[in-house]
């Protein structure tokens, strides 16, 4: 890198910085702020600004990409909690159907009963979808479908 390409980059990056601080400053004030202090022209100044805007976006992508990234591992993680603990829940109902689910309680065994294997084998059910009513349509002994005649008004005149 040159020595002028060294200056020019420290003048948009200090630019840029002035831009971060204060972003409804407006060419004038970074004119007469900067333009003076470098000495150097109108339209120099005006190609800093633009590279200097141009360098805000490309941090301001930065720090969204970096932003989503962590969104993004949080929202896998909690997704990895959520089927873990589906899994170790119904593995847990599976003991329980089963019937192979002891436990001690206060000293004593507690086995499941058959109202609990029952009820474990529902919950298994409607986690899965087994519950879902069938959707069937009302048909006649051909098979043909079957106006529902309670909603139906004709009127005859």
């Amino acid at each position: 890198m040159t020595d002028k390409n060294k200056i020019y980059g420290k003048r948009v990056t200090e630019i840029a910085e002035y831009l971060y601080a204060n972003p409804l400053a407006s060419r004038g004030n970074i004119l007469a702020k900067f333009g003076k202090k470098w000495q150097t022209s109108v339209r120099t100044v005006d190609r800093i600004i633009k590279d200097a805007k141009k360098h805000n976006e490309a941090r301001q992508i930065k720090r969204e990409k970096a932003k989503d990234e962590v969104l993004i591992r949080s929202a896998r993680e909690m997704a990895e909690n959520a089927e873990k603990t589906r899994n170790e829940l119904t593995g847990i109902l599976l003991e329980i159907a089963r019937g192979k689910s002891v436990r001690k309680i206060q000293n004593e065994l507690i086995i499941p009963t058959e109202s609990d294997r029952i009820r474990a084998i529902a919950e298994l059910n409607k986690m899965t979808g087994n519950y879902a009513p069938v959707l069937t349509a009302q048909t006649d002994s051909r098979g043909n479908d079957v106006i529902d005649t309670v909603n139906v008004n004709i009127r005859k005149q």
